[in-house]
């Protein structure tokens, strides 16, 4: 249940210990740090999206950034397709790389299409204002799996991060609130990512 006057973006951090498996994060005080290294510290991000006004098809656009806390120069990015409606399409568009060709992540439920749907003053910048320069000519279109789970491998990742605008267009308007998620993943340890959840048309509350 996600309470009224809930703000846009929450984060919950969640840290247990007990004598069997004590915590030893002292003097550890990044949570970048301390989340992928300590099995013991968990971090939810969740961000609430309003309805979009009206009966036609809703759209949502929305930046997600992606880090290389592991090193790794490359991680998956999961989406967890949760309660979406079966006719939402989702489109994603990666921020340029040198090194990573247009179309190389294709792959099951991932898909290649042409689209200027992208609206050019959407997911520009990032949550600490740094500016992306999306391939929003040539998104990766995602459809769900068998267990409602789609991935993108092996997307590069740059010294400094990298970004995608993710775009959903919802199937008319929403009789009751949806949730889903977006993870970033390197090996088998999830490092990254949010749950979002759109309120019902005509929704006030959170």
């Amino acid at each position: 249940m996600v309470p009224v006057g809930a703000a846009d973006h929450s984060c919950l951090l969640v840290v247990t210990t007990c004598d069997e498996d004590p915590l030893n994060g002292a003097g550890i005080f990044d949570c970048g740090v301390l989340v992928p290294d300590k099995k013991q510290v968990a971090l939810k991000n969740l961000h609430v999206l309003d309805p979009v006004p009206g009966g036609q098809q809703g759209m949502q656009s929305f930046v997600i950034e992606m880090h290389d806390p592991l090193r790794m120069g490359r991680s998956d990015l999961v989406l967890e397709w949760g309660s979406l409606p079966r006719r939402t399409r989702v489109l994603v568009a990666l921020d340029k790389h040198p090194a990573e060709k247009v179309g190389s992540l294709v792959g099951p439920g991932v898909r290649l299409v042409r689209s200027g749907r992208f609206d050019p003053k959407e997911g520009r910048r990032g949550s600490w204002g740094k500016r992306y320069h999306f391939e929003s000519a040539r998104p990766y279109e995602l459809a769900p799996g068998a267990n409602r789970t789609t991935v993108i491998q092996d997307v590069g990742l740059k010294p400094d991060g990298r970004a995608a605008l993710v775009q959903l267009a919802l199937p008319g308007r929403l009789r009751k609130a949806v949730q889903f998620s977006l993870v970033q993943r390197q090996g088998r340890k999830v490092v990254g990512g949010s749950t979002y959840r759109i309120e019902a048309t005509g929704s006030g509350q959170k």
